[in-house]
């Protein structure tokens, strides 16, 4: 939003924030405006781990979705969306790529001062070669490539790869947050069941529930991690595991369950989440 705002007005429709990021709006409650260009939304809140597990439909209006953590998760009903977008780093591959899947007839609606390479209409209709906009990476896409036909030869004998994809997401999430559930408030995860994030699993404990932390707006914040996070995330690193704290600017504790960590992965962090209350009682 504050980079979009560079280019247009921007106009808040709806905000998780109203109700502590505990659940996304009903599309009936949405104040969309008549005269929006596009109405935009992110798929997957990484940071408080919301996730839209169904495709919103917002009528006639042009939906884009940022789907950079949900892509490659579950089946899109890629129909209701005017463009949506993807960088990898996530479930499509290593970092340096970004996939846009857009409407033919929108082609052509940038801003008259758009740069080429950042012009959807060009990369389309390049020719003879497609690569005359810009000079692709081509070892971000190979390996890219490499992660597509990898889902594909594991999953896709299952019947419909993303099927198969999504019904595994939702088992390995579903372990996660029975964990949380069942630890008699040790955990605390306050999203609601239809809004709980497959790939971000975020979680506090009870002993930091009056914590208070606002964010300053700055990507590059950073906030001291209370006792009970210290404390996790020194015994997941004495089993072998990083990269369990939650965003820099927010702290908690974050799960990310993206198809590239193993099953056996989610199963030692699952044990480790129902071994964690009984040392630290």
């Amino acid at each position: 939003m504050t980079e979009a705002s560079k280019f247009c007005s921007v106009r808040v429709a709806a905000t998780a924030a109203e109700n502590s990021f505990q659940s996304i709006p009903p599309v009936s409650e949405w104040d969309l405006s008549d005269d929006s260009a596009y109405v935009h939304i992110c798929a997957n809140d990484t940071i408080n781990g919301l996730e839209f597990l169904e495709d919103p439909d917002v009528g006639d209006k042009l939906l884009v979705g940022d789907f950079i953590s949900t892509l490659l998760s579950r089946r899109v009903q890629i129909s209701r969306y005017a463009a949506l977008y993807c960088s990898s780093g996530k479930n499509l591959g290593p970092a340096g790529v970004c996939l846009v899947i857009v409407r033919k007839d929108l082609l052509d609606r940038a801003k008259a001062y758009t740069p080429v390479m950042l012009h959807w209409k060009a990369y389309a209709e390049t020719t003879p070669i497609p690569s005359l906009v810009n000079t692709p990476p081509v070892f971000a896409i190979y390996t890219c490539s490499l992660v597509l036909k990898t889902l594909q030869n594991q999953w896709g004998a299952c019947g419909d790869a993303l099927e198969a994809l999504e019904r595994r997401a939702e088992a390995r999430a579903a372990l996660v947050y029975t964990c949380i559930d069942s630890s008699s408030g040790f955990y605390i995860n306050k999203v609601l069941p239809e809004n709980r994030s497959r790939m971000s699993i975020c979680f506090t404990f009870c002993e930091d529930a009056d914590v208070q932390r606002k964010w300053g707006g700055s990507i590059t914040a950073t906030v001291e991690l209370t006792l009970m996070e210290q404390r996790f995330r020194q015994e997941a690193q004495s089993r072998g595991m990083s990269g369990v704290e939650g965003h820099p600017a927010f702290g908690g504790i974050r799960v990310c369950l993206y198809n590239g960590v193993s099953d056996e992965a989610v199963e030692e962090v699952v044990r480790l989440m129902s071994e964690f209350p009984a040392l630290h009682v």
